[in-house]
């Protein structure tokens, strides 16, 4: 049996935003690929011209060429990368799946603004530098296609039935944490959910990226830990 652990990025992203998952996975022999969506790791202007659905259709034409090689397909969705994986699950029947980040709910508004009351009153500006380089990175016409599949993928989860595992990090100001509780609500198959006090959005950037990834790999790799992981 062949199998091959796909990564997806997430919205403006790229595949650097995995590395150290893909390390993790790859000093365990694994076969991974981690594909790239229409439009990203190119210039902004590029990123602008792409659309939803070109994501999509560019995410199935990779993992249609992958899985001509391989039997079983595992999925790691971070941030959008998770939507898209949802959205493809029906044509693919993917082996198992893992959300990192995945929006439901986008942006928490009220930890935004803490966290710029944060900076302002200890003058270190490091959630508003963030802030302005993101609203620099993703052009809008970007983040409306974005908006749009968001809300075109919420009734995907629902048709998700192999054994999935949902990560959130509850200090993501990116993605409302209650995302994590409505994809596990809405997955069909077996499934488990952990939630960390830390790492906010860019998780596997983040001071616990270690133990995420050893989260992932021993998710991945030993199913009969699979109900010991605690929400």
């Amino acid at each position: 049996m062949s199998r091959a652990y796909i990564l997806i990025h997430g919205l403006a992203g790229n595949r650097s935003e995995l590395a150290t998952l893909y390390d993790s996975l790859n000093e365990k022999g694994l076969t991974i690929y981690a594909i790239v969506l229409k439009g990203h790791e190119q210039s902004n202007n590029e990123l602008a011209k792409s659309t939803h659905h070109e994501w999509l259709v560019s995410a199935e034409q990779q993992i249609q060429a992958i899985s001509k090689q391989h039997d079983k397909l595992v999925v790691i969705g971070f941030s959008m990368g998770g939507l898209i994986a949802a959205n493809l699950f029906e044509q693919f029947a993917f082996e198992k799946i893992v959300f990192v980040n995945s929006p439901v709910y986008y942006w928490d508004t009220k930890k935004i603004i803490r966290n710029i009351l944060h900076d302002i009153v200890t003058g270190n500006y490091g959630h508003i530098k963030r802030y302005m380089a993101s609203s620099a990175k993703i052009p809008i016409r970007t983040m409306v296609q974005f908006i749009t599949f968001l809300n075109k993928s919420k009734d995907k989860f629902a048709h998700v039935t192999c054994d999935a595992l949902v990560l959130q990090s509850r200090n993501d100001d990116t993605v409302q944490a209650r995302s994590a509780d409505y994809i596990f609500r809405h997955l069909k198959g077996k499934k488990n959910i952990k939630f960390y006090e830390g790492g906010a959005h860019l998780i596997f950037q983040s001071e616990i990226n270690t133990l995420v990834c050893e989260d992932i790999v021993q998710y991945i790799l030993t199913p009969k830990l699979y109900n010991e992981m605690p929400k």
